[in-house]
């Protein structure tokens, strides 16, 4: 077992060895991150510093960060599966232009310390997530979350007979 862990590891520095030198300092890394795999980084901000991110991060498998303006994660942070920060919008507020070329609006996304992300969690521009909130599973977030909070995707299951 301390191979497989010890390939874990390696896999991950890799995968942020990857991210460092695609994007160089339009990341901060401010610690450890664990990144498992299929973990997708889009930056496409005219910041110097787009996105940062804290101390003992850790994103599991198929985790997409997309940032046209700014994202920044805090310290002790964990994502399930799936997890998905977009920080932007399209707009579409005309009719007769197409949405493709209406541009986009943008939000900084902020999750402070001690966040738990369930897996499929979608986080949309403009969300701050208080430190010690947790966010249950398939939640879609487009407003803030205060600190200390427990959220929770709730979904009326309609069961009926055929």
């Amino acid at each position: 077992m301390m191979v497989f862990d010890y390939l874990e590891k390696v896999c991950s520095f890799l995968r942020i060895a990857k991210f460092k030198l695609v994007y160089g300092k339009k990341i901060a890394w401010k610690g450890h991150v664990q990144m498992r795999r299929n973990v997708v980084i889009n930056i496409h901000s005219h910041r110097p510093v787009a996105l940062e991110i804290g101390r003992n991060v850790f994103m599991n498998n198929y985790c997409s960060i997309n940032c046209n303006d700014r994202i920044v994660i805090g310290d002790d942070v964990m994502f399930g599966e799936s997890v998905r920060l977009y920080d932007h919008n399209h707009i579409f507020e005309k009719k007769d232009q197409p949405i493709s070329e209406q541009g986009l609006k943008l939000g900084t996304i902020i999750i402070e310390d001690n966040c738990w992300l369930g897996a499929n969690v979608v986080v949309l521009a403009g969300v701050r997530i208080g430190a010690g909130s947790v966010i249950g599973a398939g939640a879609v977030l487009s407003k803030s979350i205060p600190p200390n909070s427990v959220v929770i995707a709730h979904q009326d299951l309609r069961i009926r007979q055929r």
